[in-house]
């Protein structure tokens, strides 16, 4: 990952206090070890992780999101662990005190359910933040033509010929 890409990550991290949500050295070493344990398996060689967010009672990080510069490997409690592009991510959404949203571009959603009650806006603001800095470092790297508009409002993407982001309404 290259310093600016890195910076302007910490300082989005840094505009918000998230006791649940840290973010790269950060990262407790047993959590991160835990986290990958149950859902991060799958990381490839190349991929740095962002951002953890344990969504554990007690603090054991078997359970939440685990971002990097390419995926979201995420366990919801009870079901068996995810992972998605971050290319096929739209953007985070409340759904209520103990759950939250991951809306995919196709119009489907994943609801992670959480034991965290705490800033949940602030939760959902963060991982949108992040989200829309990590999709401008990949398509910067990448060499394909790009026809979309990420919203800086939530962070979704969203196609030009749209005068509003259809997941948050803001104008473009």
């Amino acid at each position: 990952m290259d310093k600016k890409l890195y910076s302007e990550l910490i300082k989005v991290y840094s505009n918000f206090n998230i006791p649940k949500m840290t973010v790269f050295e950060l990262i407790p070493v047993k959590k991160l070890k835990r986290a990958k344990q149950s859902y991060g398996q799958n990381l490839k060689e190349d991929e740095v992780i962002v951002l953890l967010y344990d969504g554990t009672a007690f603090g054991s990080a078997k359970e939440g999101l685990l971002l990097t510069n390419r995926k979201i490997y995420f366990k919801n409690i009870f079901r068996p662990s995810e992972s998605l592009a971050l290319s096929e991510v739209a953007s985070f959404s409340t759904k209520s005190w103990l759950e939250f949203n991951i809306n995919l571009r196709n119009g489907e959603i994943i609801t992670i359910i959480t034991s965290d009650t705490t800033k949940t806006v602030e939760k959902m603001s963060l991982l949108n933040e992040m989200l829309v800095v990590l999709k401008k470092g990949l398509l910067a790297t990448s060499n394909s033509a790009v026809s979309e508009l990420i919203c800086k409002s939530c962070g979704a993407n969203v196609e030009h010929q749209v005068g509003k982001c259809r997941y948050c309404r803001a104008e473009l």
